[in-house]
């Protein structure tokens, strides 16, 4: 099996920032989707995961594809946030990073059933695929 690992630094305005912004949306208070009445599920789509520790206290929350669940308040503050998140330039470079320096066309996450195929254009197939 293969783990690929990627970190990066952020400057500390930029972590104050998104530590102010879960703060004050009280996302840390939201329960994870199966647990907000009305909340859809589907096959397919975007699941957020949010894991958050303050303390001995950790929670592991997810929520799929905030953008589908109509008018849902919980589903509008976590789309909120999502928004205000991208919109972080050390954030937004980051993630562009991260996800163009992933060695693999295509993995599963283990113990479950969710796996991820990429589609990167302007790259040559192995084997002519």
């Amino acid at each position: 099996m293969y783990e690929y690992f990627h970190g990066f630094s952020s400057n500390i305005g930029c972590a104050d920032k998104v530590l102010k912004l879960i703060d004050s949306l009280k996302i840390n208070e939201l329960p994870s989707d199966k647990n907000i009445k009305g909340w859809q599920q589907g096959l397919d789509g975007i699941t957020y995961f949010i894991e958050y520790k303050v303390d001995k206290n950790y929670s592991f929350k997810n929520y799929w594809t905030p953008t589908s669940q109509d008018s849902l308040a919980e589903a509008q503050l976590l789309l909120l946030l999502i928004s205000s998140f991208e919109s972080l330039p050390d954030i937004k470079n980051s993630s562009k990073d991260f996800q163009n320096e992933i060695p693999f066309d295509s993995w599963i996450y283990p113990g479950s059933s969710t796996s991820v195929l990429r589609i990167k254009p302007n790259t040559k197939k192995k084997n002519g695929g």
